[in-house]
């Protein structure tokens, strides 16, 4: 079984305890892996405000959405022209 969700931030952010953080990105609708950084924002996490702790989540949402974008244009482009 994979890391799970810490339950003090579980409690903080209102989910359900014991969720995995693969379980918990794809509830908050961010459908990419856990790089090293997540994690080690979910350590720094343990000081932060809840305020700053959501800002933070949201611009990693935000930056893997554009990065997810990104492959998707360079896929259509790779498939238009492939040499």
């Amino acid at each position: 079984m994979g890391e799970t969700f810490p339950d003090e931030l579980s409690d903080a952010f209102g989910v359900k305890r014991g969720l995995r953080l693969d379980d918990l990105l794809a509830e908050v609708g961010a459908d990419f892996k856990i790089y090293r950084k997540d994690l080690e924002m979910a350590e720094r996490a343990r000081t932060y405000t809840h305020t700053q702790l959501k800002q933070d989540i949201d611009e990693q949402i935000k930056i893997e959405k554009r990065r997810r974008h990104q492959r998707k244009i360079d896929s259509l482009a790779f498939s238009k022209d492939p040499s």
